[in-house]
């Protein structure tokens, strides 16, 4: 019996193991964006159930957003025990940003994948892999 591989969630990639530089490394919009033209896909939509716990995320949109506080409230409330992160993307806060081309929730995400050091460590294995993989095909 063959040991099946752990692949790179939504990919035949091969998860390999990063070093500390790259587990640390700052995510950034930029670096999303080209996930988004690499890929061909939407993070969150591909990939979004990785990034952790959606009621931390949703604790960090609350406090960020305090203002909007019972919208997200309830948008919770409604997505119950399916809520993902990549549910937040509904809430009209999170327009589509026509200068940076991309969903405004990802603002949110890069300031709390970076204050967050497993799922920034997570998020980081899809980046850096998912643009080594496209590189290769160049």
């Amino acid at each position: 019996m063959s040991e099946e591989k752990e692949t790179i969630s939504g990919f035949d990639i091969e998860k390999r193991e990063l070093t500390q530089e790259e587990k640390e490394r700052e995510i950034t919009i930029e670096r999303i964006r080209g996930f988004h033209y690499d890929a061909g896909e939407d993070l969150l939509d591909q990939v979004g159930y990785e990034f952790g716990n959606p009621f931390i995320f949703a604790g960090f949109v609350l406090h960020k957003h305090k203002e909007y506080a019972k919208m997200i409230i309830d948008h919770v409330n409604e997505e119950g025990e399916h809520l993902d992160i990549h549910c937040f993307k509904k809430l009209e806060i999170y327009e589509y940003n026509e200068e940076d081309e991309i969903d405004g929730i990802y603002y949110d995400l890069v300031e709390f994948l970076n204050l967050t050091e497993n799922a920034k460590a997570r998020a980081n294995q899809i980046l850096i892999q998912l643009d080594e993989y496209y590189d290769d095909d160049d």
